[in-house]
Formats: structure tokens, sequence, C-alpha cells
């Protein structure tokens, strides 16, 4: 789905934890805003996944629905799914990341770098901003 929004077309992206959204801009295309969720992070340095449930430096607004794969991690004895930090790699972030985006209907997912390694998050809605 998210490759009808066009995603990999912007040269630009950035992430607003306080409004939960991640904003694609440049190019040809008018501005596409997507309402997000923090699935986790990976930890290049450490080769660890951490849940963004468990993660009290992201900010309430991008893991206030993660929780929900937390209980269905719970509801079906998945350990990977309600252990807060474990050793992990690249498949495993895009694992949980397809497992939540199932859980919470999103439309896709994402990855931003971070200075040690990735943020894995899911679009849950986009729509385009034309300019005024």
């Amino acid at each position: 789905m998210t490759a009808n929004l066009k995603i990999n077309d912007y040269p630009r992206w950035n992430y607003y934890q306080e409004s939960a959204q991640l904003v694609f801009s440049g190019g040809e295309l008018p501005d596409l805003v997507a309402d997000v969720e923090f699935v986790g992070t990976l930890s290049t340095s450490s080769n660890t996944w951490m849940w963004s449930w468990a993660n009290f430096s992201l900010l309430e607004e991008v893991r206030s629905r993660i929780e929900a794969v937390r209980g269905f991690g719970e509801e079906h004895d998945y350990p990977h799914l309600t252990v807060p930090k474990w050793a992990a790699d690249m498949q495993d972030g895009w694992h949980m990341t397809a497992i939540a985006a199932d859980t919470l209907g999103a439309l896709g997912a994402y990855r931003v770098p971070t200075d040690n390694g990735f943020i894995f998050m899911v679009i849950l809605s986009a729509k385009h901003r034309y300019p005024a």
C-alpha cells in the first residue's frame, strides 16, 4: 500500500514526535503527511531491539498504540512481543514491524536512521498537504 503513496519519490523526510507525524517533502509532489506509531528501535552498536512501549525516552504520542502488539504477544505466548529488549538484527526489526503493522491495521512501514541504529515505525494514515 505504501507504494501508492510514492514515498520513494520524495527527497526529504522528517518525523515529529509531538504530533506523531512523518512528513515527506520536496520534489514535484505536494508534501505527504503520515500519522505514525513508533514500533521500536534497533541498535546497531549493541545489536538489540527495544520496543517503543518500553522506551520512555520516546514521547507518548508515538508509542500510545503499540501496547496492543504487546497484548497480542501475551495472548499468543510470543515472547519477542512481550520482552522489552533482546538481541536482534535488521530482519528481526522488520519482522516485529510487520507484526505491528498487521496488529494495528497500518498502511505500511518506514525505517529511519539514528546515530546508532534505526527507528521502525508504521504508517497509520497519510494525506497530501497542498501549498496554500
